[in-house]
């Protein structure tokens, strides 16, 4: 199943390297870049304000592949539970983009790609993620909202402290 989700990954990177779609227009397109980008900050949002309910509302709730370094979670409430379970104990929290871009793929999905950096603190110990490579696939959904459908996150070595 790994393979798979590699596979797929890669075929979206390589659509990224590939012009919009034809039939789109510049405007069409723009819009839709601006709305998956208020998508994926939002979800720096939401993780700030240790808002589980709103981490979990920027993910489809009916299709759901998320490649997370080694673990692989195919569902919404294997995803819940373990967004659910990181703001368990965690005193503060703190996370942004170095780097953020949406590749449009046609007219209801698009690639977000980020490198992204946190900063946790559980019982006085501060542990650092100073890169984690995001990919995220978003979709537009029946409602006319973008979620994200597949992720992929590369982690670097946290540093801890305490």
């Amino acid at each position: 199943m790994r393979g798979l989700v590699v596979v797929a990954l890669l075929a979206l990177l390589s659509a990224c390297q590939a012009p919009p779609p034809a039939e789109m227009t510049q405007g069409e397109i723009a819009q839709i870049e601006e709305a998956v980008l208020a998508q994926a900050n939002a979800l720096i949002e939401t993780q700030n304000a240790f808002d589980a309910a709103g981490v979990l509302e920027l993910f489809s709730d009916q299709d759901m592949d998320w490649m997370n370094g080694s673990i692989h979670y195919t569902s919404y409430d294997a995803v819940a539970g373990v967004v659910e379970g990181f703001f368990e104990g965690l005193d503060e929290f703190d996370s942004g983009w170095k780097s953020l871009s949406v590749k449009v793929i046609s007219k209801d999905a698009a690639l977000c790609q980020g490198e992204w950096w946190g900063e946790q603190t559980r019982g006085g110990i501060v542990t650092r993620y100073d890169s984690t490579f995001f990919t995220a696939l978003y979709e537009l959904q029946p409602d006319g909202s973008w979620k994200i459908t597949r992720v992929h996150q590369s982690w670097a070595d946290p540093v801890t402290e305490g």
